[in-house]
């Protein structure tokens, strides 16, 4: 398992990020996704060997929204 720290765009209010939240958790090979809304960030936990970071990003972006992986230094 790998973990991947992204900052989305987009997500206004607490219905957007249930549905951004709710459309990675169930993307193949998610096993578990945790938000800091108030921050804007999504940990994503999942399994390397059934997807990839640019899919995760690719199902957000899928619905409308926006996202890059979180730079702590940014």
């Amino acid at each position: 398992m790998k973990a991947i720290h992204l900052h989305t765009s987009g997500v206004h209010d607490p219905h957007e990020a249930a549905l951004v939240e709710m459309c990675v958790r169930l993307a193949d090979g998610v096993s578990d996704v945790a938000s800091i809304k108030t921050l804007d960030l999504l940990s994503v936990l999942y399994d390397e060997a059934r997807t990839d970071p640019p899919h995760i990003l690719a199902t957000i972006k899928s619905i409308g929204f926006d996202a890059r992986e979180y730079d702590r230094a940014s």
